[in-house]
This record gives C-alpha cells, sequence and structure tokens, in this order.
C-alpha cells in the first residue's frame, strides 16, 4: 500500500475549539461578537489521523488535480472530517480524506492509504488498512 508521494502528487484558518471539533474562522474575531455565519454554522466534527509518509494534497480528490495543497510529512498529525470516494491510486485505493486541520481548512483532501488508518502512530504502515471506518462518509 503506497499512497502518492510528494514528487507526484489559501484559504483562513480555522480554531482548534474542544479536541477534535474545528471551528469555522471568526470575521468577528476581535469584536468577540459572533458573526452570522458563526451562528448558522455548527462546528464540524473531527478525527485525528496520522501519516506514515509523505505525500500531496488536492482540491480535487476526483483526479488528483491541481491545485496543491501544502503536502503531509512522515509523522505528521491532522484532523480529517470526513471520506469520500474519489481518483484510484496505484494501490486500488479509492478513499480519500477531507483534511480539516490548518492549513487545508476542509479544502484539500489526501489519500487515505498515506495514514495509518489504525491506532498505531510509528512503524510500517503498511498494514491492510486502506481507511478509518470510524470516519464517516462526506
Amino acid at each position: 500500500m503506497v499512497g502518492l508521494p510528494a514528487a507526484l502528487l489559501s484559504s483562513p484558518a480555522s480554531t482548534q475549539g474542544e479536541a477534535g471539533v474545528t471551528r469555522p474562522p471568526s470575521a468577528s474575531a476581535n469584536s468577540g461578537t459572533p458573526s452570522p455565519a458563526e451562528l448558522s454554522s455548527p462546528p464540524v466534527r473531527t478525527w485525528t489521523e496520522t501519516a506514515f509518509t509523505s505525500s500531496d494534497t488536492f482540491a480535487d480528490y476526483l483526479n488528483a488535480g491541481e491545485p496543491l495543497g501544502a503536502p503531509l510529512s512522515p509523522g505528521q498529525i491532522v484532523q480529517v472530517s470526513c471520506r469520500v470516494r474519489g481518483f484510484k491510486v496505484k494501490d486500488g485505493d479509492r478513499w480519500w480524506y477531507r483534511l480539516a486541520s490548518s492549513p487545508w481548512n476542509g479544502q484539500y483532501y489526501a489519500t487515505s492509504d498515506v495514514f495509518y488508518n489504525t491506532p498505531n502512530t510509528t512503524g510500517s504502515g503498511i498494514n491492510g488498512v486502506f481507511v478509518d471506518k470510524r470516519v464517516p462518509v462526506c
């Protein structure tokens, strides 16, 4: 199981509230008054995933196309909001995660097979687990 390596393969920052919850950026962060968007947007539930290899990230998960986002590094811990079927990578995996963490802010995706997809965060990521089924489908 090999993900898309960085060689092949800007939006506003969100804020981290309670563990595992990403809140939309505040248009009125300095005023102390919530913006209308904040009042109508519930927090997004997220799940923690750890990359075991480097990979590019993509705005278009259907064809792994541009624009590219910031790349993932081995050992990098990210928050993901959901999974979706998209471009079929070399090992046959079609699952992709929407990356909720900054700098991706829900605008970029990474193939799920570059993550451990288990509670493990070290060792070989080639474990036969293509996707973390706890992460809901988008």
